[in-house]
């Protein structure tokens, strides 16, 4: 079995792959019946995913870059106070058609799928950070959908450390109400609600569009993880496997507090910079089976 930790991936028999938003951790994976993140994540069974991720792994492990480990064991993480069962069980498809993302060798087919729209475009983000540029090209890439019509809904995280700046979620969802509203565009972007307990909070790297193809993946929307991070993604092209991962974003989106129409600010997420880590968390990392047929697209790595 082979792992790398920041890509958050996992290699089994050289077969299965597990492709993940979360971090190995307990809230990223969290044992049975305890609470945790948001996060998506997908275990493919295929001996040529299995080789073409076994490659990389053996690139990046191989450089000089890499140095056994040293020092002192990390803090624990913290422990939930009451197990509670999780409200979406893994699914298992078959037939689907799978496209590889490896950053920084591929983070535009990011862009290529948001930009490939016409009917809709679901994204649930642990953030989303404008670029030395001036702005974030994947989320310009979603607005740019809207305005030829598609559905745009986006879902951001609501912890405390991404909503108490003077720059992050809360200020990066009123630009993005704003513009929809100056433009009177199908576009919305909502806080995730913490307030129920229901998620520790959002970690997740999700797209969906046109309810068919489905990005699971490690790459964070800010400049550093599709412009220097060793990240990896799965766009997985499937109708079913869509519309379970759209079953989950609109739980979450339902649960979520909209814009105020006439103010045009996030509505109350109060709850949401909760501090006492051993509030009663659900598990909610979502994970799914399927046997695919790969479609590969490599660059160097």
């Amino acid at each position: 079995m082979r792992i790398s930790t920041e890509p958050k991936y996992v290699i089994s028999d050289d077969s299965i792959v597990l492709v993940a938003s979360e971090n190995f951790g307990e809230t990223g994976h969290p044992s049975s019946g305890t609470g945790g993140n948001r996060g998506w994540g997908a275990v493919a069974e295929s001996p040529a995913l299995a080789s073409y991720f076994g490659e990389i792994f053996d690139h990046d492990s191989g450089g000089g870059w890499v140095t056994e480990m040293a020092g002192a064991k990390g803090a624990e993480s913290y422990s939930v106070a009451e197990a509670k069962t999780g409200n979406f069980l893994p699914k298992s498809f078959e037939g689907a058609s799978v496209t590889l993302v490896i950053s920084p060798d591929t983070s535009y087919l990011v862009g290529d799928l948001i930009s490939s729209a016409k009917e809709s475009v679901c994204i649930e983000q642990a953030y989303i950070k404008n670029w030395s540029s001036g702005e974030n090209p994947w989320l310009e890439d979603a607005i740019d959908a809207a305005r030829r019509g598609a559905n745009v809904r986006i879902i951001l995280d609501s912890y405390y450390y991404n909503i108490e700046g003077d720059d992050d979620n809360d200020e990066m969802a009123q630009y993005i109400n704003a513009v929809a509203s100056s433009g009177s565009l199908p576009l919305e972007a909502r806080l995730i609600s913490l307030e129920s307990g229901y998620l520790d909070k959002v970690h997740n790297k999700g797209v969906i569009v046109d309810g068919r193809q489905v990005l699971v993946s490690s790459i964070n929307w800010n400049e550093n993880s599709p412009s220097y991070n060793r990240e990896a993604g799965l766009i997985i092209d499937h109708s079913g496997a869509a519309g379970y991962f759209t079953e989950v974003f609109y739980s979450d989106w339902d649960s979520s507090a909209p814009a105020d129409p006439s103010t045009g600010h996030i509505g109350d997420v109060s709850g949401s910079s909760q501090t006492d880590e051993l509030r009663n968390y659900i598990a909610a990392g979502v994970i799914f089976l399927f046997a695919a047929l790969y479609v590969v697209k490599k660059k160097r790595f």
